[in-house]
């Protein structure tokens, strides 16, 4: 195992959160990066190590760390979004990006199955963007359309 794939077999650099609250039907998960979720309407893989629960990004946001406070204007008199990020670093640590996903399917024994999994991903599950390998295998059937509709 190379300093770049994970026991799991997925890429390092292809994950791009971890589960924070889920249920039977959808999780919500944590960027690792501010403002960097994944695309809406992306096909996404919650792997626990154990289980691989598939879901497509149907929303995201983000806010402060502390519910209930919200963030202060700071850029008055900066010349760029950049140079405010620049001159206020303690920025990124009081936000957070999230994003919803609404689950269409897991994988059994290298199957993927297009229908609710029968537990939800944990919380702190690791959840990667799909390959385009994967999503071509996922696309081969539409019955993932029932759980959206």
């Amino acid at each position: 195992m190379n300093a770049q794939s994970e026991g799991n077999g997925r890429r390092l650099a292809d994950r791009v959160g971890e589960v924070v609250e889920c249920d039977s039907t959808a999780f919500e998960a944590q960027c690792y990066r501010l403002q960097e979720p994944p695309a809406l309407g992306s096909l996404v893989v919650a792997d626990d190590g154990g289980s691989e629960v598939l879901g497509v990004v149907s929303g995201a946001g983000t806010s402060s760390i502390q519910p209930g406070r919200r963030p202060l204007a700071r850029g008055e008199g900066e010349e760029s979004v950049e140079s405010l990020y620049a001159n206020n670093p303690q920025i990124k640590k009081l936000l957070m990006t999230t994003f919803q996903v609404e689950i269409v399917g897991y994988r059994s024994d290298g199957t993927i199955i297009q229908r609710l999994p029968p537990r939800p991903p944990r919380v702190h599950s690791f959840v990667y963007g799909c390959s385009g390998e994967e999503q071509a295998a996922f696309g081969e059937s539409l019955e993932f359309l029932n759980i959206l509709a």
